[in-house]
């Protein structure tokens, strides 16, 4: 601590230049922060799906929904114990920036297939006693304000059958929470039959089916047998697990770890001259105080160490800022894109370090050659 002053008054010596240097550092690490800890979110969320709960689509794409009545003939199928619709109908309440994500499922059936869901026995029974029910998980239901008994009303892309009606009114009688990070608690679920008889156009299919198969069964013989029931049909299935669903949605995005990994590789290598620079500068303007130093006794490893603390702790400040902040913005930034977690990933806050240490040090390399060739004698007949 007693070299403390000495790196205080090298901070202050260009208070613009060391604030401006910190606050590239800071951007720096927030932009990595935000950009890795997303794809670690999403990469987790995968991770924890489901590799026996599968999901049928149509094979040509999810667009295209399959018909309703594949839904008796895939709970027919042996090894299956428990099959759901899975409508996605979507909408928005209020304004078009309020995106709900809206499903059309079968409760009792739904909440067998997702165990990991919290529902009350009541709310269930009130859910398949009233065609416009809903039952909203409790992060969306934070997010709005809603609370049980609430009438909300959502406008979609889906049309009624009354061309006069805007809006689906929904009467809110229960609130689901996930006991485990593996669902999201961000939906807002509403019966099948009501959604399936009130929408315009063609009725009767649904976006996806979702599937359990009995324990003992192996998910994957489950699935070919699903796909060789509608094969040759006129809506052909494609079956998969949940994780290779979400790994399939993931790489429609295409490849978006390799897109960041150039991006903050540029923003890297642009900081590392920044702070080169930057200690560059700030060692040469102090030639004459290393030489009174040394010309005092002090060793030339410990002037060198001042040197290196004192870029450690440009960069470390910056990136333990940036990426505090980052941890604040990525788990409420998941959230609003339907992933379920609470919590910043602590890989990526342990390569942000490392990251941080690898700059600060880079960018003393050659200050460093500079401050150990100083020759006492030369350096103070210059003052």
């Amino acid at each position: 601590m007693k070299y403390w002053p000495l790196l205080w008054s090298a901070f202050c010596r260009k208070k613009v230049r060391t604030t401006i240097t910190l606050l590239s550092v800071l951007v720096a690490f927030l932009l990595f922060g935000v950009l890795d800890g997303m794809l670690a979110g999403f990469d987790g969320m995968v991770s924890s799906m489901s590799a026996e709960r599968l999901r049928v689509q149509n094979r040509v794409n999810l667009i295209r929904e399959l018909p309703i009545a594949y839904l008796a003939q895939v709970r027919s199928i042996s090894g299956v114990r428990q099959v759901t619709p899975y409508a996605w109908m979507g909408g928005y309440y209020q304004d078009p920036r309020n995106q709900v994500t809206v499903i059309a499922v079968d409760a009792r059936a739904y909440h067998e297939c997702y165990p990991e869901i919290s529902l009350t026995a009541d709310g269930l029974r009130m859910m398949t006693r009233e065609p416009a029910a809903a039952i909203v998980g409790q992060d969306l239901a934070r997010r709005f304000g809603w609370k049980v008994g609430d009438r909300v009303p959502l406008r979609s892309i889906r049309q009624g059958r009354d061309p006069r009606v805007t809006s689906w009114d929904f009467h809110i009688v229960a609130l689901y929470s996930a006991t485990e990070d593996r669902q999201p608690a961000n939906q807002f679920l509403i019966n099948y039959d009501y959604y399936d008889s009130a929408i315009s156009g063609a009725p009767g299919r649904t976006t996806l089916l979702v599937v359990v198969p009995q324990p003992s069964v192996n998910a994957d013989e489950v699935a070919a047998r699903i796909d060789q029931r509608f094969q040759n049909s006129s809506d052909e299935t494609f079956t998969q697990n949940e994780r290779e669903f979400g790994r399939a949605l993931v790489a429609q995005l295409g490849n978006a770890r390799m897109f960041v990994s150039w991006v903050l590789c540029a923003v890297f290598f642009t900081l590392l001259f920044l702070t080169g620079n930057t200690m560059y500068l700030s060692t040469r303007e102090r030639i004459p105080e290393f030489a009174v130093l040394k010309a005092c006794g002090i060793r030339d490893r410990v002037v060198t160490a001042l040197v290196v603390t004192e870029a450690v702790l440009l960069c470390a400040t910056g990136a333990v800022i940036g990426m505090a902040l980052a941890a604040i913005l990525v788990p409420a930034a998941l959230r609003r894109f339907g992933v379920p977690t609470t919590t910043f990933s602590a890989s990526v806050a342990c390569w942000g370090l490392l990251i941080a240490a690898g700059v600060a040090l880079a960018s003393v390399a050659a200050p460093l050659r500079r401050v150990s060739s100083v020759q006492v004698a030369e350096a103070l007949g210059g003052v």
